[in-house]
């Protein structure tokens, strides 16, 4: 499959590492030619500088022929255009990213195609969590196959950084929040018991990921 992705989002780099660990071709469109650079040293993708809402940047992305486009920039008018004008390009399939729910109608009346809404999902699955879980919060599904969970670091643990979580190979640690601060994670993030942790896990490890960071005398 190929897929092209507009923006350099954190979800949007999360959608794009798991699509090229499944084998799929990914082209990313970013007006941020900083923000391409440093990507373009750990992701093994196409990259385009430009403005993924305009005719001539979608069908350079497009090329001979492209499956799907998925608009994840963090700004909904942005997304919308650009679905709108890779629907004139001829992307079959087209996903749009909404952190408003109620411009969801555009979207339906324009056929655009598909829409997501990520905050929403994310805002529904931590309140779930916390109704469930003292100190683990569990997330909701993103898809057939990805979680999004919310976990606290047990005050016994060992971990110091990142890369010493022990999470499955597949696992994406993505944000920290202490207090009022939040910082997005590489392997060498310094880490603190009580921290909270926004990891993007597969379905399949969702519950030996929680176990990493259930307190030493849970159930």
């Amino acid at each position: 499959m190929r897929v092209t992705v507009l923006g350099a989002s954190t979800f949007a780099i999360a959608t794009i590492r798991q699509l090229i660990e499944r084998g799929h071709e990914v082209v990313l469109i970013e007006q941020d030619r900083a923000r391409l650079d440093a990507l373009a040293e750990t992701l093994d993708c196409g990259m385009i500088h430009g403005d993924g809402s305009l005719p001539g940047t979608l069908t350079e992305a497009f090329g001979d022929g492209a499956d799907a486009f998925v608009a994840l920039t963090d700004t909904d008018n942005v997304n919308i255009l650009a679905a709108a004008v890779a629907r004139s390009v001829g992307y079959p399939r087209v996903i749009t990213q909404l952190t408003r729910t109620e411009l969801r109608p555009i979207i339906d009346q324009l056929d655009l195609g598909e829409t997501i809404t990520p905050h929403e999902s994310f805002a529904r699955a931590l309140v779930d969590g916390l109704e469930r879980h003292d100190r683990v919060s569990a997330g909701d599904v993103l898809g057939n196959d990805l979680r999004l969970l919310v976990v606290t670091l047990p005050e016994a643990a060992e971990a110091r950084v990142c890369s010493d979580l022990g999470l499955p190979d597949r696992a994406r640690p993505l944000a920290r929040i202490r207090g009022e601060e939040e910082v997005m994670l590489d392997p060498e993030t310094e880490l603190r018991p009580g921290d909270r942790l926004l990891l993007l896990v597969r379905a399949r490890d969702h519950d030996r990921v929680l176990s990493l960071f259930s307190p030493p005398d849970a159930d």
